[in-house]
């Protein structure tokens, strides 16, 4: 596009933690309000759902914020080609939004724990579905974030400010999807109508072929993705599942929300760097990014492990304080997972192995699996062993990529190409 040039990677990194903080911070704001209003035992329901709801939206993103912003970054000075990949992307997810309304009301028939709270789970998928449309990688692409991120992070603000007004009992716990949805809406139609009449961009008809190609190159992504939550809400699904009424559970999703948080920082930097380094390949700047921001976050989580019960009774509530070891035992995946971001994509796909970032994932989610049927079969599942387990799939992830790009760099240089 002739009239959008390049911001600078602060600028736009700056916009991605405000976007995030929109989508994360703003959730874990109502945290310490919810918790204590809707008690251990409701507040575990809704992590179970908030944990259903992330598989939802990584299924109905289907990898498009990589292979749709990767296509409009490579194309950011022809509408066309971007109206194409706008068009194609939106109908592909209109059909994934039917596929998985389809799978969930199976769901809801068949399974006790989906039957109980069908409510409760049609609206958070009502929520990702809307989430699931705004054009994020259309933005990222052209690292104009600003210009989504302000208008998503008001109207979200907004919608906040009604949990805390309208959420008066445990009763009330169906409107926390609800105000969620209606934030989400909101920052749907502001976004396409910045799109339409700002940008000058249309969605065009798209044929069904095209819809087919757009999931099938976004395809790997999404599988790679997918794998990425067996070791994360997965474990909120488990116990959800084992642990039904127990507030164990209320204690595990407080801390996981918190450790969500945490790792939240992380994303908007690693989001940022993505077309950065497509276009520049900076490695001495990523590596260093790399490096003092994982020892940044090491020196904050160290009194967070110290203070872990106090701060979970301050944040949470008085009936959390078990939430404490459970959070001492998560919070190396924060700095764990700054590292596994960066030599991910930002750091492998310049070099044309972006298959090794994705393969990465699986592998993990392979040995996740192993650790749990391990823990099932010797009767050692427990919300202690299955936070130790996390944590050591996420540090074998991270070696995988870490190990690939450092070859990878020495390869290059050895070669001359760097």
């Amino acid at each position: 596009m002739s009239n959008l040039k390049p911001n600078s990677l602060l600028k736009n990194t700056s916009m991605l933690f405000l976007l995030t903080a929109s989508n994360y911070i703003f959730g874990f704001a109502s945290i310490p309000y919810l918790t204590r209003v809707l008690g251990p035992e409701t507040y575990g329901i809704i992590g179970v759902a908030m944990a259903v709801y992330t598989f939802m939206q990584l299924f109905l993103d289907f990898g498009f914020i990589l292979s749709a912003t990767g296509e409009v970054a490579s194309n950011r000075d022809c509408n066309e080609s971007i109206e194409q990949t706008l068009s194609s992307v939106t109908g592909a997810k209109a059909v994934l939004i039917i596929s998985c309304g389809v799978i969930l009301a199976i769901l809801c028939l068949s399974v006790e724990m989906f039957r109980e709270q069908w409510i409760l789970y049609m609206l958070f998928f009502a929520y990702a579905a809307i989430n699931s449309l705004i054009p994020d990688f259309l933005y990222r692409g052209i690292e104009r974030m600003e210009i989504v991120t302000i208008r998503t992070v008001i109207i979200k603000a907004v919608f906040l400010v009604c949990i805390f007004i309208f959420i008066r009992s445990a009763s009330d716990y169906l409107l926390v999807p609800v105000f969620y949805l209606m934030g989400a809406l909101g920052a749907l139609v502001a976004v396409f109508w910045h799109v339409r009449f700002r940008m000058r961009l249309r969605l065009r008809r798209t044929s069904l072929i095209s819809v087919v190609n757009s999931i099938k190159k976004s395809a790997e992504f999404f599988f790679s993705r997918i794998a990425s939550t067996i070791y994360t809400y997965l474990n909120t699904v488990i116990l959800g599942v084992m642990f039904t009424n127990s507030s164990g559970l209320g204690l595990y999703s407080a801390a996981d929300r918190a450790i969500v948080a945490g790792k939240s920082v992380s994303s908007p930097i690693a989001d940022s760097m993505y077309p950065y380094m497509m276009r520049k390949r900076n490695n001495r700047l990523l590596v260093t990014i790399a490096f003092v921001g994982g020892f940044a976050l090491l020196l904050i989580c160290i009194p967070c492990w110290i203070f872990s019960t106090e701060i979970c009774l301050f944040v949470f509530g008085e009936e959390y304080g078990g939430a404490g070891p459970i959070l001492r035992l998560l919070l190396p995946l924060i700095p764990i997972s700054l590292l596994t971001y960066l030599f991910g994509f930002p750091a492998l796909t310049p070099f044309g192995k972006a298959s090794i970032a994705n393969r990465s994932v699986v592998y993990g989610a392979i040995l996740h699996c192993v650790q749990l049927a391990f823990l099932f079969y010797f009767g050692m599942v427990s919300i202690e062993s299955i936070c130790i387990a996390t944590v050591i799939t996420e540090s074998f992830v991270l070696v995988i990529r870490a190990l690939a790009y450092f070859v990878l760099l020495a390869s290059n240089r050895e070669n001359g190409s760097l």
